[in-house]
Protein backbone atom coordinates (compact mmCIF):
# COMPACT_ATOMS: atom_id res chain seq x y z
CA UNK A 1 0.00 0.00 0.00
CA UNK A 2 2.90 2.61 0.47
CA UNK A 3 4.44 1.68 -2.85
CA UNK A 4 0.88 2.67 -4.31
CA UNK A 5 0.73 5.90 -2.26
CA UNK A 6 3.90 7.08 -2.79
CA UNK A 7 3.39 6.79 -6.63
CA UNK A 8 -0.53 8.48 -6.16
CA UNK A 9 0.67 11.33 -4.31
CA UNK A 10 4.50 12.03 -6.34
CA UNK A 11 5.96 11.51 -2.69
CA UNK A 12 8.72 10.14 -4.86
CA UNK A 13 12.40 10.57 -5.53
CA UNK A 14 12.06 9.28 -9.15
CA UNK A 15 11.21 9.90 -12.54
CA UNK A 16 8.48 6.83 -14.05
CA UNK A 17 9.82 6.79 -17.92
CA UNK A 18 6.66 4.32 -19.74
CA UNK A 19 7.76 3.49 -23.24
CA UNK A 20 4.66 1.82 -24.74
CA UNK A 21 2.77 3.41 -27.13
CA UNK A 22 0.58 6.36 -26.46
CA UNK A 23 -2.81 4.47 -27.04
CA UNK A 24 -1.50 1.36 -24.25
CA UNK A 25 -0.40 4.05 -21.89
CA UNK A 26 -4.19 5.64 -22.33
CA UNK A 27 -5.39 2.73 -21.24
CA UNK A 28 -3.54 2.27 -17.86
CA UNK A 29 -0.34 4.05 -16.62
CA UNK A 30 0.69 4.86 -13.09
CA UNK A 31 -0.06 8.15 -12.41
CA UNK A 32 2.95 11.30 -12.75
CA UNK A 33 4.25 8.52 -15.26
CA UNK A 34 6.11 10.39 -18.14
CA UNK A 35 5.17 8.81 -21.78
CA UNK A 36 8.10 7.80 -24.42
CA UNK A 37 7.50 4.97 -26.61
CA UNK A 38 10.15 2.50 -27.00
CA UNK A 39 9.86 3.03 -30.80
CA UNK A 40 10.88 6.24 -30.21
CA UNK A 41 13.41 6.31 -27.64
CA UNK A 42 16.78 6.22 -29.56
CA UNK A 43 15.20 10.05 -31.36
CA UNK A 44 14.87 10.99 -27.30
CA UNK A 45 17.76 10.46 -25.82
CA UNK A 46 18.64 14.18 -25.25
CA UNK A 47 14.79 14.59 -24.59
CA UNK A 48 15.78 12.51 -21.38
CA UNK A 49 19.00 14.29 -20.16
CA UNK A 50 17.17 17.75 -20.10
CA UNK A 51 14.25 15.96 -17.57
CA UNK A 52 16.58 14.39 -15.68
CA UNK A 53 18.32 17.81 -15.55
CA UNK A 54 15.91 20.04 -14.82
CA UNK A 55 14.51 17.31 -12.01
CA UNK A 56 17.42 16.91 -10.70
CA UNK A 57 18.26 20.63 -10.36
CA UNK A 58 15.09 21.14 -8.47
CA UNK A 59 16.02 21.85 -4.81
CA UNK A 60 14.03 20.83 -1.64
CA UNK A 61 13.51 22.89 1.14
CA UNK A 62 16.96 22.96 2.68
CA UNK A 63 18.81 24.04 0.14
CA UNK A 64 20.15 20.49 -0.92
CA UNK A 65 19.71 19.54 -4.18
CA UNK A 66 16.54 16.14 -4.78
CA UNK A 67 18.52 13.02 -6.22
CA UNK A 68 16.15 11.25 -8.80
CA UNK A 69 16.56 7.75 -9.95
CA UNK A 70 14.72 6.91 -13.53
CA UNK A 71 12.71 4.38 -13.47
CA UNK A 72 11.63 2.34 -16.74
CA UNK A 73 8.59 0.35 -17.03
CA UNK A 74 6.18 -0.95 -20.45
CA UNK A 75 3.76 -3.88 -19.74
CA UNK A 76 5.71 -6.78 -18.62
CA UNK A 77 9.39 -5.60 -18.57
CA UNK A 78 11.04 -6.69 -21.68
CA UNK A 79 11.27 -3.46 -23.82
CA UNK A 80 11.96 -1.29 -20.19
CA UNK A 81 15.15 -3.65 -19.67
CA UNK A 82 16.46 -2.96 -23.59
CA UNK A 83 15.86 0.89 -22.95
CA UNK A 84 17.87 0.63 -19.57
CA UNK A 85 20.19 -1.20 -21.54
CA UNK A 86 20.27 1.37 -24.94
CA UNK A 87 20.77 4.19 -21.94
CA UNK A 88 23.55 2.41 -20.16
CA UNK A 89 25.48 1.45 -23.22
CA UNK A 90 25.07 3.20 -26.75
CA UNK A 91 23.52 6.40 -25.64
CA UNK A 92 25.89 7.11 -22.61
CA UNK A 93 29.34 7.96 -24.39
CA UNK A 94 29.96 11.12 -22.45
CA UNK A 95 29.06 9.24 -18.93
CA UNK A 96 25.94 11.22 -18.34
CA UNK A 97 23.54 8.16 -17.94
CA UNK A 98 26.12 6.47 -15.74
CA UNK A 99 26.16 9.51 -13.35
CA UNK A 100 21.77 9.16 -12.84
CA UNK A 101 20.38 5.84 -11.22
CA UNK A 102 18.68 4.22 -13.66
CA UNK A 103 16.30 0.86 -13.39
CA UNK A 104 14.02 -1.10 -15.06
CA UNK A 105 10.62 -1.91 -12.93
CA UNK A 106 10.64 -6.16 -13.82
CA UNK A 107 7.95 -7.19 -14.80
CA UNK A 108 6.03 -4.30 -15.57
CA UNK A 109 2.68 -3.20 -15.38
CA UNK A 110 1.36 -6.86 -15.23
CA UNK A 111 3.74 -7.22 -11.73
CA UNK A 112 2.64 -3.77 -10.84
CA UNK A 113 -0.81 -4.98 -10.67
CA UNK A 114 -0.21 -8.58 -9.46
CA UNK A 115 2.13 -7.61 -6.23
CA UNK A 116 0.94 -3.62 -5.59
CA UNK A 117 -2.33 -3.10 -6.18
CA UNK A 118 -4.71 -5.54 -7.80
CA UNK A 119 -7.30 -2.98 -8.80
CA UNK A 120 -5.17 -1.87 -11.30
CA UNK A 121 -6.08 -2.17 -14.98
CA UNK A 122 -4.21 -4.02 -17.22
CA UNK A 123 -4.94 -4.80 -21.05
Amino acid sequence: ESKKNNINNNNNNYILLYVRDPGQYEICNLKNSWNIPFREIKKKDQEIRQKLIKEQGEEQAGGNKQEKELYVLCRRGNDSQRVVKWLLEEANEDGFFSRTKIKNISGGLVSWQQTVDKDFPTY
